[in-house]
């Protein structure tokens, strides 16, 4: 059905949007308002705070072309979840696979 479309995703978003409101102690100012559900939907499948941390720490890298850099790591980090069949629902910091054959040449190729 056309409408089940976003079904999963939305019930995603819903489900970490109360989480965060009913844990606002818990997390970073801001993650309990409107406005990050907000961007929880325009970085899902992703969770922002990966997209954040990548932006925010990595840009100071002299060898870390912002854009490029971004779409070329996350392209690794995608690929491990994809390929393994892992069911989570987003893909979050913590499931970064650093080790991945994939995934670490990137990493490693902005540090030097």
């Amino acid at each position: 059905m056309p409408g089940d479309k976003f079904h999963h995703r939305d019930n995603t978003l819903k489900q970490f949007a109360t989480l965060y409101r009913e844990n606002a102690n818990d997390f970073p100012q801001g993650c309990a308002n409107e406005d990050y559900r907000r961007k929880l939907e325009k970085a899902h499948p992703i969770h922002p705070e990966l997209f954040d941390r990548l932006y925010s720490t990595w840009e100071s890298l002299e060898n870390f072309r912002r854009t490029r850099g971004v779409l070329r790591l996350m392209a690794q980090v995608i690929h491990e979840p994809w390929m393994s069949g892992d069911p989570s629902v987003m893909i979050m910091p913590g499931n970064v696979v650093v080790t991945s054959p994939r995934v670490e040449p990137e990493l490693l190729h902005y540090s030097t």
